[in-house]
């Protein structure tokens, strides 16, 4: 809708009420459009990766104001803000993701490491648990077992693999 709205209020300024706005809002509406969306998420993810947080948070600026962003895109927005130490913007974009997707395993486990970086951990606890339903992870599984030492600092992990049939001396 903010795309239509953008459009419109372009084509407006285009017929005289200010060409150098025109220009802005036309190219606000183009980048919300799905192939002009890939490019940036796709640039922001290359630099996620070369661990330019600063540059990837930068290279999604042109489509932050876009009403029609995917689930696996708002989840990038989310992992952004996270590397960033922005928790509050990265809940909110992970909470969107989890709503367009409620089986998306890697969306509660970064609301589960968000929480758990707030100090909420048994919010960080229930999300990494829920993750672990939906797609046993390692990673995952090492992370619940952080939160649930935080709340718990007694608690001992059980062990997952064989038991020991050596005697001690």
């Amino acid at each position: 809708m903010k795309a239509f709205t953008a459009l419109a209020i372009s084509s407006l300024f285009a017929l005289g009420f200010g060409s150098g706005y025109a220009v802005n809002e036309s190219q606000f509406a183009r980048n919300c459009e799905d192939s002009a969306r890939e490019t940036y998420f796709q640039q922001s993810f290359d630099d996620l990766a070369a661990e330019k947080t600063d540059v990837a948070l930068q290279d999604l600026e042109p489509v932050f104001h876009c009403e029609n962003l995917s689930g696996q895109e708002e989840m990038h927005r989310s992992a952004l803000f996270f590397a960033l130490g922005h928790y509050a913007p990265a809940e909110k974009y992970v909470l969107r993701a989890i709503q367009m997707n409620p089986y998306d395993a890697e969306a509660f486990g970064l609301r589960g490491q968000i929480y758990f970086q707030q100090g909420r951990y048994e919010k960080a606890l229930r999300s990494l648990n829920r993750s672990i339903e939906l797609s046993p992870s390692s990673e995952i599984e090492q992370a619940r077992v952080a939160a649930r030492a935080q709340l718990d600092p007694r608690w001992i992990p059980e062990t997952r693999g064989p038991a020991s049939t050596k005697k001690s001396d």
